[in-house]
């Protein structure tokens, strides 16, 4: 109950700060629109609509009724106004919105700034000056409005795209900690039923412990695993990957290569004083004063604990059974 409440808590801040961020952008760009003039002999038809148009998105009081505003809305209208803005203003926001990009997308932030570096090069050795032209004619004023809007589409997708990233990111965090739960409980539900009937010594009743051990540590590899690069990932790529189906392709991996290293553990393969002696593994005896049954049914003894460990660790590292492997087949091949 909590967790739901903390939970419903933490996104409603959430909302809110987007709502505010929201809205001092759009105020930006308001403050932007006021240095378009509404009139202009030079200004084309076309860009008067424009000028319309960016002024119906960004006034609530030009909004039909329900409708309410969007950062799609605010995108939109900082698209057109590349096309209005003040030509003063051009060399400065694209740079700005250049190194922006560069958050998100370094190469693509090289390339513009080649671009940028390109057509200023071009237009200084024609020596076309800003006050040469009006600035609805100028060319290195239109192919710099132009290089602004291709700058924004970047910008915008990319933006969008780690916004997105993080949404799935943080929703593959929630069911893998649900996961890794469960199979917590499974685990000690596992050593508490077979303590309690006292089975650890039929055969291989080290196996179904073996094998929630490493789903266990396969569950507790992915939560600590820091792979997901939220920039530069394509949003059908971190859909796979935090998908369910790789979910429960990297835990079937854990569990099964904990049962592999327990057969391993069974055939004698594998030596050494770390490694558990399945045919010892059992729960030590320890008589808890006035109770009528052992308590020690519970603790595991020295070589199911080993068992334990191992069976945790190769389910945390896929790297773990291939190594062992490695160590069998070395001496076939001498």
């Amino acid at each position: 109950m909590f967790e739901f409440l903390n939970g419903k808590r933490e996104n409603t801040a959430k909302k809110t700060a987007n709502k505010e961020m929201l809205m001092q952008f759009r105020d930006n760009l308001r403050a932007v629109l006021l240095a378009v003039p509404k009139e202009g002999t030079e200004m084309p038809d076309p860009i008067k609509g424009m000028r319309t148009s960016v002024n119906k998105i960004l006034n609530p009081e030009q909004l039909i009724d329900g409708e309410k505003f969007e950062w799609s809305d605010a995108y939109l209208a900082e698209k057109m106004l590349a096309h209005l803005r003040p030509h003063e203003t051009l060399e400065i926001e694209v740079v700005k919105q250049i190194d922006s990009l560069g958050k998100v997308d370094e190469d693509a932030q090289k390339i513009f700034k080649t671009a940028h570096s390109v057509l200023k090069e071009n237009y200084k050795v024609k020596d076309v000056t800003l006050s040469a032209k009006p600035e609805w004619k100028d060319e290195y004023t239109l192919e710099l409005r132009s290089l602004l809007d291709r700058v924004l589409n970047d910008v915008h997708w990319k933006y969008a795209q780690r916004y997105h990233n993080r949404k799935l990111i943080s929703n593959y965090t929630s069911i893998i900690t649900g996961f890794g739960a469960a199979l917590t409980f499974a685990f000690v539900a596992m050593l508490v039923f077979v303590g309690y009937f006292e089975i650890a010594g039929s055969p291989y009743s080290g196996l179904s412990i073996a094998a929630t051990a490493g789903l266990l540590g396969a569950s507790f590899s992915v939560m600590t695993t820091k792979n997901f690069a939220v920039n530069g990932t394509s949003i059908e790529e971190m859909l796979t990957r935090t998908g369910y189906s790789f979910l429960f392709l990297r835990l079937g991996v854990g569990g099964v290569g904990a049962i592999i290293l327990y057969f391993f553990f069974e055939a004698g393969a594998l030596e050494g004083a770390a490694l558990p002696n399945l045919d010892a593994i059992g729960f030590t005896n320890v008589t808890a004063i006035g109770l009528d049954r052992s308590l020690g049914a519970l603790v595991p003894n020295s070589d199911l604990s080993k068992l334990l460990v191992w069976s945790f660790a190769a389910g945390f590292s896929e790297k773990l059974v291939t190594s062992a492997l490695g160590r069998v087949q070395d001496p076939i091949k001498k």
